[in-house]
């Protein structure tokens, strides 16, 4: 049996978005968060690096948060982190965040793992490709100007005038000489015909014929030679009257194409104006928009620092209070007298060496275990 096609019914959900994941752990408000997403927009900024940036929440939870979107165990440039625990029916905060470790150095050894029991695999991360960068856009050819058009057809036009008057000069010359070679064959005919009656003087004219048999050859070669020069030259002409003619067609286009040019020139200058007062009223609607993002961000700001003393209050007169200290192999619970530390502080305490170490408070809530009513301060390696 075939079986049933699920539709994406067994796809995975899709992790939810940072800036929710610490607004439900309580991390951040609403407001800072929709702040921390019109500065992302604005800047092009991660979403964490705008919330850290801000002062909204520290660089260990949103590392945290990070690996908690991820699934498991993350490094990221905020430390080294392995997630919130699974949130509870009753209370977002009723789990404490594991510890987070801070990114080590190039020269430096990565940190041990943490147990196989506690830890998760991470997931491989797909690398990320950065577009390949658009060709250059070939800069247009310039433009000669009108003016620049219009004086060499005029000087081109000159040319084939002066080509044309030539050759109708070297025509008429052509003609001019034919005229006394064919006087010349006229008179050596008459001439042949005077000498024909006297017998003293054939074998003269028999030369003479003879030399008019050459000449009429050479003149009848030279005027082929002519006709076909003329007929050449004639040719010439047609064509480079026609070429004037198209030139002139050209050169009439050329000037209807500037008088366009002129007229879109001015209609470009207007529409410049347009664009200008235009500019200036997008200055004037930015610099508002700018002044509002200001107030907004500032508005933020003050209302995470007016949540940060209300929680710090709230536990100001405890007698005593609980330190979440993170540990080589896992955490430790330690209790001291008065109120908790207000999030954000650091504070000093010895390791299992008697060694002073440094915890960054990241924030104050209830204990990792029920029953306890005690404030619980969680730390990290301030470091």
């Amino acid at each position: 049996m075939a079986a049933a096609p699920d539709h994406g019914a067994l796809q995975p959900p899709a992790p939810p978005p940072l800036g929710a994941i610490l607004v439900r752990r309580g991390f951040i408000t609403e407001e800072q968060l929709a702040a921390v997403l019109a500065e992302s927009k604005r800047t092009g900024e991660p979403t964490g690096e705008v919330i850290v940036r801000l002062g909204f929440a520290s660089a260990a939870t949103v590392a945290q948060a990070l690996a908690t979107q991820h699934g498991g165990p993350l490094k990221t440039e905020f430390g080294y982190a392995v997630g919130f625990a699974p949130d509870t029916a009753n209370s977002a905060a009723a789990a404490p965040p594991p510890p987070v470790s801070p990114v080590p150095a190039q020269d430096e050894r990565p940190a041990a793992p943490a147990p196989a029991s506690a830890v998760r695999a991470a997931p491989p991360v797909e690398p990320v490709l950065a577009p390949a960068p658009s060709p250059a856009t070939p800069a247009a050819p310039a433009t000669p100007s009108a003016a620049e058009i219009a004086r060499q057809w005029q000087q081109y036009a000159q040319k084939v005038k002066e080509q044309r008057d030539a050759a109708v000069e070297q025509a008429r010359k052509l003609t001019a000489e034919l005229e006394p070679a064919k006087a010349r064959v006229d008179e050596l005919e008459r001439r042949v015909e005077e000498l024909e009656g006297a017998e003293v003087r054939v074998a003269e004219l028999e030369a003479t014929a003879t030399v008019v048999e050459v000449e009429r050859a050479k003149l009848e070669r030279l005027e082929e030679e002519t006709e076909s020069r003329v007929d050449e030259l004639q040719q010439k002409i047609e064509e480079l009257a026609v070429a004037a003619a198209k030139r002139d067609q050209e050169l009439a286009a050329v000037k209807a194409e500037k008088l366009a040019v002129d007229a879109a020139r001015t209609a470009t200058a207007s529409r410049n104006e347009q664009l200008e007062q235009r500019v200036k009223e997008l200055e004037a609607e930015v610099a508002r928009l700018e002044a509002e993002r200001h107030d907004v961000l500032e508005v933020a700001r003050t209302l995470g620092e007016q949540r940060r003393a209300e929680r710090h209050e709230a536990h100001a007169e405890d007698s005593a209070h609980l330190l979440f200290v993170p540990a080589p192999d896992g955490y430790r619970l330690e209790q001291h007298d008065g109120p908790p530390p207000a999030p954000g502080s650091t504070v000093e305490l010895a390791d299992d060496e008697g060694a002073a170490v440094r915890l960054l408070v990241t924030k104050v809530g209830a204990a990792p275990f029920p029953g306890e009513r005690l404030a619980c301060a969680y730390l990290v390696d301030a470091a």
